[in-house]
């Protein structure tokens, strides 16, 4: 099954276990992922699986914005989490 992955790069690349990154990068450089199927936890490092509440939470501590000009709602933050959420699970 996978699964939401919070990480950091690895020497300038993305971990080997992450099938689909580089999403929502935050301040400290942490970026949201899709992990590869099956993976082992022990390969991750560096890095902390995310419920879907967790990811809808640090979505909406982001300063998103559509269209570079108005920033999201809390609601059109959650809404754009979620539906994150079933594109890529």
């Amino acid at each position: 099954m996978k699964k939401i992955i919070k990480y950091k790069l690895n020497k300038g690349k993305i971990p080997d276990y992450i099938e689909n990154g580089g999403h929502f990068p935050n301040n400290d450089d942490e970026m949201i992922g899709i992990s590869t199927d099956n993976i082992d936890k022990t390969k991750i490092d560096n890095s902390s699986v995310l419920s879907n509440e967790e990811l809808i939470a640090y979505i909406k501590s982001l300063n998103l914005t559509k269209e570079v000009v108005t920033e999201l709602t809390e609601s059109e933050k959650e809404q754009f989490a979620k539906g994150w959420i079933a594109n890529n699970m």
